[in-house]
């Protein structure tokens, strides 16, 4: 009797861990993708998306790439900045910082889920169960 609800217990927690390690897993690959903005992207700068071709651009301009009849030119002032702000490594150390997290989590996770494992493995040897 003892030992079913030991191992109704078990296999509740290690489902519960399961659950706990998608969530683990989903949120570790929602951060590395965006840890994956800050870094050099593998893409060349003509094939990212969001950004106009040339030739598209072409084509709205009817291929003409400069200035076009009756248009006045305008020269805007620089702006001079107040302060300057390393945002790049703000966010590398805070990205950083949850990616260390979550791996350390995976591990204990991990660890807990092979231990609680080899206590099921080891209790269903004892009563003689298939597993």
């Amino acid at each position: 009797m003892q030992d079913e609800e030991t191992i109704k217990q078990l296999q509740n927690l290690i489902e519960r861990l399961r659950q706990e390690n998608e969530l683990l897993k989903e949120r570790m690959m929602e951060l590395e993708a965006r840890l994956a903005k800050y870094e050099n992207p593998p893409t060349p700068p003509s094939l990212r998306r969001g950004r106009n071709r040339k030739s598209e651009q072409n084509k709205r301009d009817n291929g003409k790439p400069c200035q076009k009849v009756g248009h006045k030119g305008v020269t805007r002032p620089h702006a001079k900045p107040d302060r300057q702000v390393e945002a790049m490594q703000i966010d590398a150390q805070i990205v950083g910082k949850c990616l260390s997290i979550q791996s350390e989590w995976i591990q204990r996770l991990s660890r807990n889920f092979l231990s609680l494992l080899r206590q099921v493995q080891d209790c269903a040897l004892q009563m003689s169960l298939p597993l």
